[in-house]
C-alpha cells in the first residue's frame, strides 16, 4: 500500500504498520508456542483494543478517555467480551463448552475488527474538529440552572410516584429489589421516563456551574441520589447513568482536574462497579449474609456485570429459531412509542423488549420470578444476519461513534450508554437516548427563553 493512502491517519502511519505487524507477530507466536486457541484469541482481542484506543487518542489529541464515546465504547466492549473467555481459560467457568467459547469469541473478534474498521475508516473523511475551546456546549451556561433544577424536581417527583404505585416500601430497598422487578413487569401503567429526566437535569446543572461552592452543591446532590439508587433500588446502572454526563462536562470545563493517580482511581472504581465486588455486596445485603458465605464461583470475573452478554450471545448463536422475537432495528427506533400508539400504527401489539424476550424464552423460571439478564448488541446483530449482520452493524456503529465524538453535547449524554449498551438491547438503548435528548432539549430551549429578555433589556438600556 502506498504511503499516500495512509496520510489521513496522520504522520504516524508507520506506527500503524508496526502495530499491525505486532498483532500478527504475537498471534503467530502464540500459535507456535501453544496450541491453546483460546489464549491466542484473548491475546489478539486485547491487542486490537489497546492499540486502537492508543492510536485514536494519538490522532485526536483534544479528546480524553473519559470524554470520548469512541474510547469508552471500545474499552467496555473489550471488558464485556473478555471476562468469560478468561474464566474459561482459568477453568473458572463451566456453563459453556470450550468449543462454544472459542466459537463465540470468534464472533466477538469479528465484531471488534468491524467496529475498529468503521472508526478508522471515518478518519479518511474531512470532519470539522471541535476542540474543547470551541465547544460552546461545555462553556458556562448559567441560564441552564433554573430549567435544570425544575426538570430535576419533576424527575425526582415522578421517581417517588413511580415507586409508590409499584408498591411503596415493599419495592424500595436492596432486599426488595426482585419485588420491584416483578412489579414493573406486571404493571400495566405507562412507564415514566424519570431516569432520563434526572440525568439530563444534572447534565444541564453541571453546565451552569462556575464556582467551587456551586460544584460542591452539585456533588452533594449527585452523592445523595447515588446513595438512594444503591440502597433504595440496588442499581449500579442508574448511578453511572446520572454521574457520567455531569462528570464529563465538568472535566471538559476544567472545573475538575485529574492527575494520573486520580484517573487510575476512577477507572478502578468503574471497573469495581462492573465486577463481582458490586454483585456480591448487593447480594450480601439482600440475603443478610456476610462475604464469607459467598462461594468461590461467585468471585469469578464473569460473575459480575460483564459476563452475561457473552453467555447471551452464545445462546443466540446456538439457536436456530427465535419464536416471538423481533430483533429489527426499525422496531428498536420506534420502541419508545406507547403500546397503544404502536399498535395503531403497525396493526399488531408491541413486541417484547429483546432483554425480556431472552429471559422469557431461555430462562422461563427467572422470568417468572421477575429476574432479568439484559441482552447483547452482538447477539442482536447476529439475529439480523449472522456474521454478515455482525460485520455490517458494528462497522456502521464505528462510523457513528466517530461522528458522535465530534458532536457538541450529544456525546456527553450518550457516555453512559457506551457501558450499558454492552448488555442491553437496541430497543432499550434507543428509547432512553431519544428521551434524554428530548429532555435536555427542553432545558436548552428554556435557557434561551430565559436569556432573551435579559439581552433585550441591555439593548434598551443602551438606547
Amino acid at each position: 500500500m502506498s504511503a499516500w493512502l495512509l496520510r489521513p491517519l496522520g504522520a504516524s502511519w508507520k506506527l500503524w504498520a508496526i502495530s499491525i505487524l505486532l498483532i500478527a507477530g504475537i498471534s503467530a507466536s502464540s500459535l507456535y508456542l501453544t496450541t491453546h486457541v483460546l489464549l491466542t484469541q484473548i491475546l489478539v482481542f486485547g491487542l486490537i483494543n489497546i492499540i486502537s484506543i492508543w492510536a485514536y487518542l494519538k490522532k485526536n489529541k483534544t479528546m480524553t478517555g473519559f470524554t470520548s464515546v469512541t474510547v469508552m465504547f471500545v474499552f467496555f466492549f473489550f471488558l464485556y467480551g473478555i471476562t468469560y473467555p478468561l474464566d474459561a481459560l482459568l477453568n473458572n467457568a463451566s456453563g459453556i463448552s470450550e468449543d462454544n467459547v472459542i466459537s463465540t469469541v470468534n464472533v466477538y473478534l469479528i465484531s471488534n475488527i468491524s467496529l475498529v474498521g468503521g472508526i478508522f475508516f471515518s478518519q479518511f473523511f474531512k470532519v470539522k474538529q471541535l476542540t474543547m475551546a470551541r465547544n460552546k456546549s461545555v462553556t458556562d451556561h448559567e441560564n441552564f440552572l433554573i430549567p435544570s433544577l425544575v426538570l430535576l424536581f419533576i424527575g425526582i417527583s415522578l421517581m417517588l410516584y413511580d415507586q409508590y404505585r409499584l408498591g411503596g416500601l415493599n419495592v424500595i430497598g436492596i432486599e426488595n429489589r426482585m419485588n420491584n422487578f416483578i412489579a414493573q413487569r406486571q404493571s400495566n401503567n405507562l412507564a415514566l421516563p424519570w431516569k432520563m429526566m434526572i440525568t439530563a437535569a444534572f447534565f444541564g446543572w453541571a453546565q451552569s456551574v462556575t464556582t467551587k461552592k456551586q460544584m460542591s452543591v452539585l456533588f452533594t446532590g449527585l452523592i445523595l441520589l447515588s446513595l438512594f439508587y444503591f440502597f433504595g433500588l440496588g442499581s449500579r446502572s442508574l448511578i453511572l447513568m446520572t454521574i457520567l454526563p455531569a462528570f464529563s462536562c465538568l472535566l471538559v470545563k476544567k472545573q475538575i482536574k485529574l492527575s494520573k493517580t486520580k484517573k487510575i482511581i476512577i477507572v478502578l472504581f468503574v471497573i469495581s462497579m462492573m465486577s463481582p465486588i458490586f454483585n456480591n455486596a448487593r447480594q450480601a445485603l439482600i440475603q443478610g449474609k456476610s462475604y464469607s458465605s459467598v462461594s468461590e464461583q461467585q468471585w469469578s470475573l464473569s460473575e459480575g456485570e460483564t459476563g452475561t452478554a457473552f453467555q447471551i450471545t452464545n445462546d443466540i448463536k446456538g439457536a436456530t429459531i427465535y419464536p416471538e422475537a423481533d430483533p429489527s432495528y426499525l422496531t428498536g427506533v420506534l420502541y419508545f412509542l406507547p403500546s397503544s400508539i404502536y399498535q395503531f400504527i403497525f396493526q399488531h401489539p408491541k413486541p417484547m423488549n429483546m432483554g425480556d424476550w431472552y429471559v422469557w424464552y431461555f430462562h422461563p423460571y427467572t422470568y417468572k420470578h421477575g429476574g432479568g439478564m439484559g441482552f447483547s448488541p452482538v447477539a442482536q446483530a447476529w439475529m439480523n444476519g449472522e456474521l454478515f449482520g455482525v460485520v455490517a452493524v458494528f462497522f456502521i456503529l464505528g462510523v457513528l461513534l466517530f461522528y458522535l465524538d465530534r458532536s457538541r453535547w450529544l456525546k456527553y449524554l450518550i457516555l453512559p450508554f457506551t457501558i450499558w449498551f454492552q448488555r442491553s438491547s437496541f430497543h432499550s438503548v434507543m428509547t432512553d437516548i431519544l428521551f434524554i435528548i428530548c429532555f435536555f432539549g427542553m432545558v436548552y430551549i428554556a435557557s434561551i427563553l430565559i436569556q432573551r429578555p435579559h439581552k433585550k433589556s441591555l439593548y434598551e438600556a443602551r438606547l
